[in-house]
């Protein structure tokens, strides 16, 4: 499936930047914004450009106009086996200088197999990119610089390499008597929490390029795959199964932890029997979904006190989950009778589980990236899209794409999804920090897309019946 840009001063035509044939393995949008050191925000955030993954390149191209065609402006780092992106390190005050950590293939030739290497992505001036091999250990996350915040500190298994003009400083963490660290559980900007010999630990940055470590309590933390939930201005929280999901049965449990980021220490939030299948936090609530012997609850765990409550009570053939925003409103999403007869609805509600809006039958489509972020939330989203009249007959044939904002509790129909007939239809809506954004639709049959018939469109998702499909292509 190719690439294709509209521009919203005439939604009709759609710029074709990569051929309907092309074998896009991944793509990435790189942001700019104002950034403020003393809030710990970024403000005003816009696209830059995007990055995307074809024929083992990585590929970059503006999403700022200036009048020449899109397609002639594209820069690559030529075949470097690129797979997929994997770290990202966007400079928000200087887009340019921005770099993104990508897995390549490794001899065998095939993403996705215990070879992979790694290779970081150098944006530069006038829309310039390069990729070399990454030769300094596994890289598994980033920290940002203590005076400009700038994600500049590449974290591997022993070591953070703070990046300069021409080269990576090795900052030493770790010295060989001492295990590495094998997995970035969590992250912000000033620390991480990481998995090494069955337990967690925190990096922390402490000065310009200055970095502590704190081992968190090995009983507290013991066990491997560890999952972060989301992290506040105190805390990140974190999950483990005792097994992992696919191997969950009526023996097998689940605890949440809390990790504070000031004075780094973990602490118990609250253990359960089954496993939990997703988690996400909100204001005051962490809503984990647990899979258990005799039902699929939705979980609320208050994160200062670890009390817990049903929000949702479910069935083993349900499941519950929800999507958080910043505004303590979130979209609860039901999917029912999965074994039988399949129903989905969409239920709005805060965080007193009360349901401020309904809609069914409903599918989430995507969560609006935010214009503007805290730096210690991890959570900034406000804006939910989704499918209002989603069968399992149509798919989202027909069905209504409409926009909500938590902040306002407001609703807006941006169009429908039409023009395929009986035939069902698979959409999906571009996740975008501006209100301008894009999807396509198309139609398949017997699981196989029909792509010939694909549909691109565009909308504004605060603005009523926005949704336009292009008529021309060039």
């Amino acid at each position: 499936m190719g690439i294709t840009f509209i521009h919203p001063s005439d939604t009709s035509i759609r710029y074709a930047i990569e051929p309907a044939t092309a074998a896009i393995s991944d793509t990435k949008v790189v942001n700019s914004g104002t950034v403020s050191v003393a809030n710990q925000t970024v403000s005003n955030i816009q696209p830059d450009s995007l990055l995307y993954i074809v024929g083992g390149a990585v590929k970059r191209v503006p999403l700022n106009a200036n009048g020449a065609a899109p397609a002639s402006r594209v820069k690559t780092t030529g075949n470097i086996n690129a797979c997929q992106f994997q770290i990202d390190a966007n400079s928000y005050s200087n887009p340019d200088l921005s770099s993104f950590m990508v897995t390549t293939k490794g001899t065998d030739g095939q993403c996705g197999t215990v070879d992979d290497g790694q290779a970081i992505i150098d944006l530069s001036a006038s829309g310039g990119i390069s990729g070399t091999a990454w030769a300094y250990g596994t890289a598994l996350g980033i920290l940002h610089e203590g005076t400009s915040l700038t994600p500049q500190g590449w974290v591997s298994g022993t070591s953070v390499f703070w990046r300069a003009p021409t080269s990576q400083v090795q900052y030493v963490m770790r010295t060989n008597a001492m295990q590495p660290i094998t997995k970035v559980v969590a992250g912000n900007y000033i620390a991480i929490v990481a998995e090494y010999s069955n337990k967690l630990t925190m990096w922390k940055v402490t000065g310009t390029q200055t970095v502590t470590e704190t081992v968190l309590d090995p009983v507290i933390t013991a066990g491997t795959g560890w999952e972060s939930i989301g992290y506040d201005a105190t805390s990140f929280y974190l999950y483990r199964n005792s097994v992992p999901l696919a191997s969950c049965t009526t023996a097998s449990t689940w605890s949440v932890i809390k990790v504070n980021i000031a004075s780094p220490a973990a602490a118990q939030v609250s253990t359960g029997a089954g496993c939990i299948a997703s988690a996400s936090m909100g204001t005051n609530l962490l809503y984990v979904s647990v899979l258990g012997a005799t039902a699929n609850n939705l979980l609320g765990l208050n994160k200062a006190t670890g009390a817990t409550q049903i929000v949702q009570a479910a069935n083993t053939t349900d499941l519950i989950s929800v999507l958080t925003s910043a505004s303590g409103i979130h979209e609860m999403w039901l999917a029912l009778n999965l074994s039988t007869n399949p129903s989905y609805a969409i239920k709005m509600i805060d965080e007193t589980g009360a349901t401020l809006k309904l809609v069914a039958p409903g599918v989430p489509m995507a969560v609006q990236d935010p214009a503007s972020i805290d730096m210690n939330l991890s959570e900034n989203r406000n804006h939910f899209i989704y499918s209002n009249g989603y069968t399992t007959s149509l798919a989202f044939g027909n069905s209504t794409i409409e926009a909500y904002d938590a902040a306002q509790q407001t609703t807006t129909a941006l169009g429908s999804i039409t023009g395929f007939g009986s035939t069902p239809a698979f959409v999906n809506v571009i996740n975008a920090s501006t209100d301008f954004t894009g999807g396509i639709a198309i139609p398949y049959s017997s699981g196989v897309l029909n792509e010939p018939f694909t549909k691109v469109f565009s909308v504004n998702t605060t603005t009523a019946n926005s949704l336009v499909s292009t008529t021309t292509a060039k």
